[in-house]
């Protein structure tokens, strides 16, 4: 079975083709995009105005339950973009360009991966970060628990990217 997401533009709606069969969807926070999550093991970058597909990225072999993002108040002057959290078995965090900034589909060297977590026995339903960034709640499907992560735990890049307004990185 397949799913189409649905774009609101200026002259209507419009449904967007090849999104395959669909988990979880969030709007980013550059606030002319979308993303997507599926059966397929990766998540669709959108752009709103046109339904246009920016990026795929690949998450291996397990379906895309669950999606988060963050855009970090100081991200301006470290990079342009926001922090997707992307769960399936385990949770990935990526740094992504936004909807603005050009792409290139064959080398997508502007998203990368910046760790991951790993801790729940089966797919991560909810994902939920801190209003600061500096911490990222997941919680799993079938399991009675929440897993508090530390954003900082990961990669010393995205201690500059959740870094606090006085610009030191958290603890």
């Amino acid at each position: 079975m397949s799913v189409a997401v649905i774009v609101l533009n200026k002259s209507g709606i419009g449904t967007v083709a090849g999104a395959g069969a669909v988990c979880c969807v969030l709007a980013a926070p550059d606030g002319v995009s979308l993303l997507s999550g599926g059966k397929d093991c990766s998540v669709m970058q959108w752009r709103l105005q046109n339904g246009e597909r920016l990026r795929q990225i690949r998450m291996g072999k397990v379906a895309v339950s669950s999606l988060a993002c963050f855009a970090s108040p100081l991200q301006a002057g470290v990079s342009k973009g926001f922090l997707l959290a992307v769960g399936a078995r385990q949770v990935n965090v990526w740094h992504l360009p936004s909807a603005s900034t050009e792409k290139d589909e064959e080398n997508d060297s502007e998203s990368r991966r910046l760790g991951k977590f790993a801790g729940h026995k089966e797919r991560t339903a909810a994902l939920c970060f801190s209003p600061s960034g500096r911490c990222l709640v997941s919680g799993g499907s079938g399991e009675a628990q929440l897993v508090l992560w530390r954003m900082n735990s990961i990669s010393s890049d995205l201690g500059a990217l959740v870094a606090g307004a006085d610009g030191k990185t958290p603890s």
